[in-house]
């Protein structure tokens, strides 16, 4: 609504908490843009795109596995960004929407999410409005780049607070719920054995199944194989 309703919007900065359903939002966002009723506003599928300045395949992969087809091949993580064809997609972008990941991770100028963006143009507000083409940034820790944003023209930027679903339970809840709590190492026998039998059976029971995860390196797995 916001892009609908406001012409002149060239960037919207979706703040948010940690864990709410980021990818489904995406999802929804794309859905909505492609199928709109408004033939001066609908996009076409392959004229979305989903960014992320993190190097990382299996964000990409999972992502894929969750939109529909016709998204499938419209989304990049910043390792390929580089390839010819994903810059001439960019370059050539026009009528579009892109919408990008964790936005703090990349604002640098020598990301390559930059770096790449600046190429295809796409960092240029007037390039922006000829070309017709929104962007929306979303992250949970963006205070930065909005502060930077809101030196922008008004009617450019806007920025939207999701709201918290009912069920939400943040870091503070867990530790005030002591789900997380003050860590020490298991760096010997001794303090895998109290791990084990204090904080676990402990707290728990012998008898009460419980999965508890660790993370070990290779030095000190032995110490949490030899207690248990």
């Amino acid at each position: 609504d916001i892009l609908y309703k406001n012409p002149k919007t060239l960037v919207l900065n979706l703040t948010k908490r940690t864990k709410v359903g980021m990818n489904g939002i995406i999802i929804e966002i794309f859905k909505n843009c492609c199928t709109h009723p408004d033939d001066n506003f609908v996009m076409a599928p392959q004229n979305v795109k989903l960014l992320s300045p993190m190097n990382n395949l299996e964000w990409q992969e999972s992502l894929k596995s969750y939109v529909p087809g016709c998204f499938r091949y419209q989304i990049y993580h910043c390792g390929i960004l580089q390839k010819q064809g994903i810059r001439e997609k960019l370059k050539n972008l026009k009528n579009g929407l892109i919408i990008i990941d964790e936005i703090d991770v990349g604002n640098g100028k020598e990301n390559v999410l930059y770096k790449e963006l600046n190429r295809a143009g796409l960092c240029d507000k007037d390039a922006l409005v000829e070309r017709n083409i929104r962007i929306i940034i979303v992250s949970a820790t963006s205070k930065q780049e909005q502060e930077h944003l809101e030196r922008w023209d008004k009617d450019i930027y806007e920025s939207y607070k999701l709201t918290i679903p009912s069920t939400y339970i943040s870091h503070k809840n867990l530790m005030d719920f002591e789900v997380i709590q003050e860590y020490y190492p298991i760096n010997s026998v001794e303090t895998a054995n109290k791990w084990i039998k204090e904080d676990i059976i402990g707290r728990y029971g012998k008898n009460n199944g419980r999965m508890n995860i660790i993370r070990v390196t290779k030095k000190n797995i032995e110490h949490v194989k030899t207690t248990a």
